[in-house]
C-alpha cells in the first residue's frame, strides 16, 4: 500500500533519468547499492530502454514479509544525533554506526570512517531528516516486485552474507524476480563495500556490462 511522502522511489528514478538527459547519454549501466538499489529497479523498470544492464547492491525489493533488519542494526541509522550537534559528535556517530552495519570480516579503519564523515559534512552538512525522508519514499513506493517482473536488461545482484541492516534475502528476493537475474552472495561482507572487495564487485560488476 502506498503512503503518503515528500517525495517516492518513482520521483528519484524520474531525476536520475533527467540527469541522463542533461548529460545527453541515451543508454547507460545502471548500479544502485542499498535504496539506490531499490531507485535502480524502478529506473530500469521504467525506462527499459536506456538501461544497458543493471546491478542491485545489498537492497531489496521491498515486498511483504521480509525478514526485518537487526534491531541494533536498524536503530544505529536512525538515532543520529541532534541536527545542531557538534562536528566531533557527529563523527562519533558514523564511526558508531558503520562498526555496527559494516563487513565484519573487512572492519574499516576508524580514521577513513572519520575522514569520510567530516568530507561528508563539509559537503552537505548534517541533515538528519533526510534518513527519515527516504524511509518515507520506500514506504510510498510499496513493494518493487511490480517492477521486476518488467526488467529484461541482463542483471546482476550482490549481497553480502553479513548484512544485518538488510538481510541477504533481500537481494535473493531480488534475484528471484527478475528474469535472468544472477545472485552473488559475499561472505564476510555487511552493509558497506570495503575495500578489500573491490575487485570482486567490479568484476562481477562488469561481467554483467558486457552482455548488455
Amino acid at each position: 500500500m502506498r503512503g503518503e511522502a515528500d517525495y517516492t522511489l518513482e520521483d528519484m528514478a524520474d531525476d536520475a533519468a533527467a540527469v541522463l538527459d542533461h548529460l545527453g547519454i541515451d543508454r547507460a549501466h545502471i548500479v544502485g547499492a542499498s535504496m539506490g538499489g531499490m531507485i535502480a529497479q524502478v529506473f530500469v523498470a521504467r525506462f527499459r530502454d536506456r538501461a544497458r544492464s543493471l546491478g542491485v547492491i545489498f537492497s531489496s525489493n521491498n515486498q511483504p514479509f521480509l525478514p526485518p533488519p537487526a534491531p541494533r542494526a536498524l536503530f544505529a541509522v536512525l538515532s543520529g544525533p541532534p541536527p545542531n550537534s557538534p562536528l566531533d559528535v557527529i563523527v562519533d556517530n558514523a564511526v558508531r554506526v558503520w562498526s555496527i552495519i559494516g563487513s565484519p570480516r573487512y572492519p574499516a579503519p576508524e580514521q577513513r570512517i572519520r575522514n569520510e564523515a567530516i568530507e561528508g559534512y563539509e559537503r552537505c552538512y548534517y541533515y538528519p531528516w533526510g534518513v527519515a525522508r527516504h524511509f518515507s519514499a520506500i514506504i510510498a513506493s510499496g513493494s518493487l516486485a511490480r517492477y521486476d517482473r518488467q526488467i529484461t536488461a541482463p542483471t546482476v545482484v550482490l549481497h553480502g552474507r553479513a548484512d544485518k541492516l538488510q538481510r541477504p534475502f533481500g537481494g535473493r528476493v531480488v534475484a528471484r524476480a527478475i528474469r535472468g537475474a544472477r545472485l552473488v552472495l559475499i561472505d564476510g561482507m555487511g552493509h558497506d563495500l570495503p575495500e578489500q572487495l573491490w575487485d570482486r564487485v567490479v568484476s562481477e560488476l562488469t561481467g554483467t556490462f558486457a552482455q548488455g
